[in-house]
């Protein structure tokens, strides 16, 4: 079948430029799999949006999400802050 390589991190670059409602996610899962098929947890990382806005202007944020696992096959499944901002539920 192959070498399953050891996933020692993932990086996901998210673009924050909260005065035109573009928030970074909230949440990065990384999923890994021998066989493409079936995908087991092989970490998480989240990342707290301010509630109140910083200083105007956009920027970049990294999340890195460390792991240890070992597939063939990784999918990243990232959640968006749409219903959990204060700023955004009631929109």
């Amino acid at each position: 079948m192959g070498v399953s390589p050891k996933i020692q991190r993932v990086v996901g670059r998210f673009f924050d430029c909260q005065e035109a409602g573009i928030y970074p996610a909230s949440r990065v899962d990384v999923l890994v799999s021998d066989d493409g098929q079936t995908y087991t947890s092989a970490g998480t990382a989240t990342f707290v949006v301010p509630q109140e806005r910083g200083a105007d202007g956009s920027s970049v944020k990294e999340i890195e999400v460390l792991s240890g696992a070992e597939g063939r096959s990784v999918k990243v499944v990232c959640k968006n802050n749409m219903n959990t901002h204060p700023r955004l539920r009631d929109k």
